[in-house]
């Protein structure tokens, strides 16, 4: 459960959040030029992914502020969770909270995977069948 005197699940949630924000900066932005280009008929699940990407990158129409902007002290406390699981008075609190937000972190990783999954299937069939 420690690694060098650190949790690892207060680590893992924090980290996963992490990555989850830098996705969505940089990388999920760019399935919408990806799926317009291929003329992929998007589900809904898939476009309000693609949605939370765009907000988070700032790129959604009339937005002044890019939503990274607001992510940043959520990203700042969760890894602030790591020292407090040291703590013997705050330890079990604040691996309850990395508990539920490691989880809640996956099951997004988890829906965004699948909503991508089938657009990203019909983009290939439609390749594959050819002109």
């Amino acid at each position: 459960m420690f690694l060098g005197g650190l949790p690892l699940l207060a680590i893992g949630a924090a980290g996963s959040w992490t990555l989850l924000v830098v996705a969505g900066v940089f990388v999920i932005p760019k399935f919408f030029e990806i799926f317009a280009d291929f003329g992929v008929a998007l589900p809904a699940v898939t476009v309000m992914f693609l949605s939370l990407g765009r907000w988070l990158g700032g790129e959604n129409p009339g937005q002044v502020v890019p939503g990274v902007v607001l992510m940043v002290p959520v990203i700042a406390m969760m890894w602030g969770l790591v020292p407090l699981s040291v703590i013997r008075s705050t330890r079990v609190a604040a691996m309850v909270i990395a508990f539920v937000l490691l989880l809640t972190a996956g099951l997004m990783l988890l829906v965004g995977m699948l909503a991508l999954f089938l657009p990203l299937t019909g983009m290939i069939e439609s390749l594959q069948k050819g002109p």
